[in-house]
């Protein structure tokens, strides 16, 4: 894990500051790591991206914000307006717990070594209550 080496020297310089934690990020309760406010700052593995973000809108009240890096495709659903192509289940799921805005792309180039896609950063700001009340089939009717 080049980014732990690297890390290292400023976890020595500030250690009050800087707290490193290698762990399988999917089982990892992230809420125990630290207390309120916690705001989620992630270039995220692109393969879990998607799991990774639905277990943290379960809990996103404890979060004040998130700032993520996804596959610019994942980026356009979680922004997508209502009636465009790349709106959905995902959109909704979002858009619905939190305030998605769309940050800027990620040229390849600033990676090393270079991905095949685009990436692009998402930031995510929790609203005091979902857009509205969840519903069920159950209740309906």
């Amino acid at each position: 894990m080049r980014c732990v080496a690297a890390l290292v020297e400023l976890t020595e310089a500030h250690p009050s500051r800087l707290l490193i934690v290698q762990a399988d990020a999917l089982g990892l309760d992230l809420a125990s790591l630290a207390p309120p406010p916690r705001r989620i700052v992630a270039n995220l593995p692109y393969n879990v991206a998607v799991p990774l973000l639905l277990g943290w809108l379960r809990r996103i009240n404890d979060f004040q914000g998130l700032t993520l890096m996804f596959q610019k495709e994942v980026a356009d659903r979680l922004t997508a307006v209502p009636g465009s192509p790349s709106y959905g289940r995902l959109s909704v799921i979002t858009q619905w717990l939190t305030r998605a805005r769309f940050e800027f792309n990620v040229d390849a180039r600033a990676f090393t070594p270079p991905p095949r896609v685009t990436s692009a950063v998402v930031s995510l700001e929790p609203r005091a209550t979902p857009l509205a009340p969840p519903t069920s089939e159950s209740s309906s009717g």
